[in-house]
């Protein structure tokens, strides 16, 4: 399951740090995937949201679950998208300070 949501995260997802915070999106034109992957992984409930424009559906995580998340998915893993693994990278350095 972690490698199929870490292509998903690659393909769908955003990595990035904001204000000095890590954060992790993910979207999705389902409107009953999002609940269905956030509970599969276990992961916090939060708010899902339907952008106004178009069919598209989105949550956020930031802080320190960001890094709980991310890191059983790009730990010891050789493919990913590059430019993701690398904002993993940077989280997890920010975490260890």
């Amino acid at each position: 399951m972690n490698h199929f949501v870490r292509g998903f995260i690659d393909g769908d997802g955003s990595i990035f740090i904001s204000q000095g915070r890590p954060r992790f999106a993910i979207y999705s034109g389902s409107k009953g995937f999002i609940p269905d992957l956030v509970k599969e992984m276990g992961w916090k409930q939060l708010i899902i949201r339907k952008d106004k424009q178009a069919e598209v559906y989105t949550t956020e995580y930031s802080g320190k679950q960001v890094y709980y998340i991310l890191s059983p998915l790009y730990e010891n893993s050789n493919i990913y998208l590059e430019r993701k693994y690398t904002k993993f990278i940077e989280i997890k350095k920010c975490r260890l300070k």
